[in-house]
């Protein structure tokens, strides 16, 4: 069957304009977790959820690529103990 995964667009919600404040991430993962992350047709890598991120590099040049990854891991893990592959 047909394979679905999510593409997470970081710069529109991460707020630039305010510092890149990470304030959207963990509700936007929970959401996708909640929504997505069980369906059967969800892609899953090793049995684990795929996530991609766009403008990893970007985060990384700002300090806050550690601070997101580790906000989605704990967004999706608490809300369906899903072990994300990012």
């Amino acid at each position: 069957g047909t394979r679905i995964a999510l593409f997470y667009e970081t710069m529109s919600r991460l707020k630039v304009q305010k510092n890149y404040t990470t304030a959207n991430i963990y509700s936007d993962v929970e959401y996708m977790a909640i929504t997505y992350f069980d369906d059967p047709n969800y892609m899953r890598i090793d049995g684990r959820p795929v996530l991609f991120v766009y403008l990893t590099r970007v985060l990384s040049q700002k300090g806050k690529l550690e601070e997101v990854t580790i906000l989605m891991r704990h967004a999706a893990m608490e809300n369906g103990r899903h072990d994300l592959y990012i």
